[in-house]
């Protein structure tokens, strides 16, 4: 149930209430959102971060533009994220690995 979308700046999103309703869902509260911003995002507050991506998630869901954001959290870390950029497939793993019909 992970989102992707190359109409924001963050590539990749979930609504963890859904993916991981056993941890995340709470009765009532709605909707979690995690999106995963790259290295691009680290000169930015926490705060516009926030709000940067509440912006960029009306646009892709319009009807999320009646909804508020009653808490945030921004974890930000260094290179621990892909970008995507040109020039990029020379540093990625092959697919193929030693388990017969099983590839990445």
């Amino acid at each position: 149930n992970l989102l992707y979308s190359a109409d924001a700046e963050f590539s990749c999103f979930a609504d963890l209430a859904l993916t991981s309703p056993g941890e995340y869902y709470k009765e009532g509260e709605g909707s979690l959102i995690q999106a995963v911003f790259d290295e691009r995002a680290f000169d930015r507050s926490e705060e516009q971060l926030v709000q940067d991506c509440i912006d960029q998630l009306n646009k892709l869901f319009p009807s999320s533009r009646k909804l508020k954001c009653t808490w945030s959290n921004v974890a930000k870390l260094g290179q621990s994220l892909y970008r995507e950029k040109p020039g990029q497939d020379k540093f990625r793993p092959t697919q193929a690995t030693p388990i017969s019909n099983f590839f990445l």
